[in-house]
């Protein structure tokens, strides 16, 4: 018997939204300089915050010292 499965893809695609200039959505821990300082982002901000989940995922602690 086939099983239908929601992961929620529709909701979410009514609540895509773009992100103004100047203004942060995110997690400060998770975020690369370069996104803090308001610059240009490319795929190295993607390699930053994997690295940071990955590394707090291992380690069982946060990879940077602070309040998230």
């Amino acid at each position: 018997m086939p099983r239908i499965v929601d992961f929620g893809i529709a909701k979410a695609v009514g609540r895509m939204q773009q992100t103004q200039p100047g203004e942060l959505k995110g997690k400060l821990a998770y975020m690369s300089p370069e996104q803090l300082r308001a610059e240009p982002v490319d795929r190295r901000t993607d390699t930053m915050r994997a690295a940071c989940c990955s590394g707090r995922r291992f380690a069982g602690r946060r990879l940077f010292a602070g309040e998230v």
